[in-house]
């Protein structure tokens, strides 16, 4: 054995000690991760406005030109007026189809007058970028999101290796994120509204890195602002990350608080995020000429019936508590899988039944940081009239999926049991079913 270890040294393969690194690691669990994605992915979506838009950057734009009718964007003239569709072809602005006492009477708007802006914020397109550099507008969203993901899951891995989980608990939690939960339908899809929050998962864990490893202020601080301009309420998940870059947490608060080393750090996190969200505010700008996000707020948009209260009312939250904790798949008797997800979603703990655990949950420093983080998050989400549409279980859980692991980490206790590897199994199945539903077999049952 000591001559066969020695013959390994001579030639140079690797080491136990480079097999040990958390970054190799991670690097074949996102390999792992990504070939289970390309295996269960059609790799085709209609809805590819971050090529597009990432296309426009490349130059010198921010809007697209001459795009698609199916594609959901905001729709305004060369001199700002908002534009609406008549008909299948036609445009027309906003205010003059208000107005108007017949269709004919309305002037016709051409292709080339008209900007279409993407209405999301930009950093999924900054993502595309290098790849749209080489491969132009026939680069393939899905493919870049399901490696995006993957890597997402490889650096969770480095993150629970951090925070000096046990290897099995790792491996479980790594587990239930990648495939238990509908992350997994996300990272497959690739679609404009999917993409962004894959995007916002893939900085969110690279925050988490940091935050757990280096701690370097500066960084976190320009990762969760990079999640920020993918899914805008992810900005308000600073409080588990700011949390996270005090060293010594176990001290007395007030002594936290006076040291100035922790005001300085995160100080220094919250100025580079602050500058972050200063940069949609620079986007909307340029793109509309005011500060103010124009996107949703449409015209189009705000006629629609689900929005009759605005794009945000407290009335609307009854009906995220609906898709959060109530909403059931669809029984279709004598039909295989005679169960099938309902197109409008699926209760979060129907699809992922391991987030009970959460319930469980031990209150310390580190998941009540995790609890507010995910109670501002979901404010701006929960008040919003739209709870997701087109979707595997409920697609804004996955704007808190960090803080939503460390509270079932919590609850679990750290450890691993028969039952617990018993829950997270039927999560990935009830994830494989929910992928495969979408993306291989139209399972999907469309019950408004």
């Amino acid at each position: 054995m000591a001559q066969a270890a020695l013959t390994l040294d001579r030639i140079g393969l690797p080491t136990l000690d480079v097999l040990r690194s958390r970054w190799l690691q991670g690097a074949v669990v996102a390999l792992v991760a990504f070939g289970v994605y390309f295996a269960s992915s059609d790799r085709t979506t209609d809805y590819d406005q971050y090529v597009r838009l990432a296309d426009s950057m490349l130059h010198g734009r921010l809007d697209i030109r001459n795009a698609p009718n199916h594609l959901e964007l905001a729709r305004y003239d060369d001199d700002g007026n908002a534009v609406c569709t008549v008909g299948k072809r036609r445009l027309a602005r906003c205010d003059e189809l208000r107005n108007a006492d017949s269709l004919a009477e309305l002037p016709r708007v051409f292709r080339r007058d008209v900007q279409f802006n993407v209405i999301n914020p930009p950093a999924p397109a900054i993502v595309l970028m290098p790849f749209v550099a080489i491969w132009g507008i026939s680069t393939n969203e899905v493919i870049v999101s399901m490696a995006v993901g993957a890597g997402a899951m490889g650096l969770f891995w480095i993150a629970t290796r951090q925070l000096g989980w046990d290897t099995r608990f790792s491996a479980a939690l790594t587990l239930l994120l990648a495939l238990g939960t509908n992350f997994w339908w996300a990272s497959v899809d690739g679609s404009m509204w999917t993409f962004a929050h894959v995007c916002a998962v893939f900085f969110m864990m690279g925050a988490l890195v940091e935050a757990t490893g280096n701690k370097r202020a500066w960084l976190v601080g320009i990762l969760v602002g990079a999640a920020g301009l993918s899914r805008l309420p992810v900005f308000l998940s600073a409080p588990f990350f700011a949390y996270l870059l005090i060293p010594g947490d176990d001290r007395p608060w007030m002594r936290i608080v006076r040291d100035k080393a922790v005001l300085l750090r995160v100080g220094l996190f919250m100025a580079f995020l602050g500058a972050m969200f200063a940069l949609d505010l620079v986007y909307n700008y340029e793109r509309y000429g005011t500060l103010r996000d124009k996107g949703y707020y449409h015209a189009q948009y705000q006629a629609l019936p689900f929005l009759s209260q605005g794009m945000q009312d407290d009335s609307y939250i009854a009906r995220h508590i609906q898709a959060i904790f109530f909403e059931p798949p669809v029984l279709v008797e004598s039909v295989f899988p005679f169960f099938k997800p309902n197109v409008v979603g699926l209760s979060l703990f129907l699809t992922t039944p391991a987030f009970l655990f959460m319930f469980n949950t031990r209150f310390n420093r580190l998941t009540v940081a995790a609890m507010v983080a995910t109670a501002l998050t979901l404010i701006p989400i929960v008040t919003y009239g739209v709870v997701g549409a087109s979707q595997f279980g409920y697609r804004y859980s996955l704007d808190v999926l960090p803080m939503l692991a460390m509270l079932t980490a919590s609850g679990m206790r750290l450890q691993m049991s028969g039952l617990k590897w018993s829950v997270v199994g039927l999560s990935c199945v009830i994830g494989l079913w929910g992928t495969l539903s979408f993306e291989k077999y139209d399972w999907v049952a469309i019950i408004p």
